[in-house]
């Protein structure tokens, strides 16, 4: 077996508990996300039996009609959930409650699948739950403080991104229309 890892031999990192301690660690891991796509999928159902989307859709629409307005209070909606919740949890979730809405007030949903992605991953970048501000923290060696000091130019141009993508989404539209045709 030792002939045929040659991670084992050559760089003398991986040794037998290590690997056991890898592999179990990838089994918790494997097992989480399995949990949330099942319980996304059965919440994902709950959604369309219940016909959630038309009820968040009139609330939204009740608040203002304005596209533009009422994609910002999206944009604030999932940086904020980005802050308490993961990547893959949110995108799960709201992906199917949000999507028909914005797609109602004539948001493109391949710009509205770009504006959620960036939203979402910003927020695993911001306290209090940031998981990824916490791994970047930890790979850098440095403390949260100075991660979020030092990160605050990238916060700004992400934010920019987004504001470019609300008012420009013919530039976020130009390559798919490139590749697959207007």
């Amino acid at each position: 077996m030792v002939k045929r890892n040659p991670g084992m031999v050559i760089y003398k990192e991986l040794n037998w508990e290590t690997l056991m301690k890898t592999l179990k660690d990838s089994v918790k891991d494997i097992t989480v996300i399995t949990i949330i796509l099942a319980f996304s999928g059965v919440f994902g159902y709950g959604v369309v039996f219940d016909d959630l989307t038309t009820t968040i859709a009139s609330a939204l629409v009740s608040i203002t009609t304005n596209k533009t307005l009422l994609l910002f209070l999206v944009i604030l909606f999932l940086l904020l959930c980005g802050m308490f919740m993961e990547t893959t949890v949110i995108a799960l979730i709201l992906t199917p409650i949000l999507l028909p809405v914005m797609q109602n007030v004539g948001v493109d949903p391949v710009v509205f699948g770009m504006i959620m992605m960036t939203c979402v991953t910003f927020g695993v970048m911001t306290p209090p739950v940031g998981t990824g501000l916490y791994t970047v923290s930890d790979i850098m060696g440095c403390s949260i403080q100075e991660t979020v000091r030092y990160g605050w130019p990238f916060y700004v141009a992400v934010l920019l991104v987004v504001v470019f993508m609300v008012f420009f989404p013919d530039a976020v539209l130009w390559l798919p229309n490139l590749v697959y045709g207007a």
